[in-house]
């Protein structure tokens, strides 16, 4: 019986083996990047490490209202496009025009803000595209709906509401 299973088990693994043996360059992982390789920096040792290129500071928020401004003319085109935008993404919470009386909005307690001439002349335009960018209070980041250039295109479309 224990003959019977050794020569059952030897002819089950056997292939298994040498089918490793083929593939072993396949299945090769390299364990380059081990812990006892890398260099050892103790906290307040030596000078501190430079930020990669392109990061952003963790209250980069300031940084970014600061610094950026709208590469996107508010010309006809970009306004309609934002209205169309707005219809679909926005005014169920902010309602058609902006002011309020949206039918998601409507349940909200406190409910969403209105888009008032002057809330929008108050802020800059850096300040709504990072609010559509990665929300605010209730309001869901946008940034996997709209591209950058459909969120100016929605900011285009909130100023030509504070002009009228």
């Amino acid at each position: 019986m224990i003959r019977r299973t050794a020569i059952f088990l030897l002819i089950l693994l056997l292939p298994l083996v040498v089918g490793l043996l083929f593939t072993y360059e396949v299945i090769n992982v390299e364990f380059g990047s081990l812990m006892e390789d890398q260099i050892s920096v103790k906290s307040q040792e030596g000078p501190p490490i430079p930020f990669p290129e392109g990061s952003v500071p963790y209250k980069g928020g300031a940084y970014v209202a600061r610094t950026l401004t709208n590469p996107y003319p508010g010309d006809p085109m970009s306004v309609s496009r934002g209205e169309e935008l707005f219809a679909i993404h926005c005014a169920l919470c902010h309602g058609d025009k902006g002011i309020g009386g949206g039918p998601v909005g409507a349940y909200f307690d406190p409910p969403p803000p209105e888009l008032t001439p002057d809330l929008l002349r108050s802020r800059n335009d850096a300040f709504l595209f990072q609010v559509l960018t990665d929300g605010f209070g209730r309001m869901p980041r946008m940034v996997e709906n709209l591209s950058v250039e459909q969120r100016w295109d929605v900011i285009n479309y909130l100023r030509s509401l504070a002009q009228e």
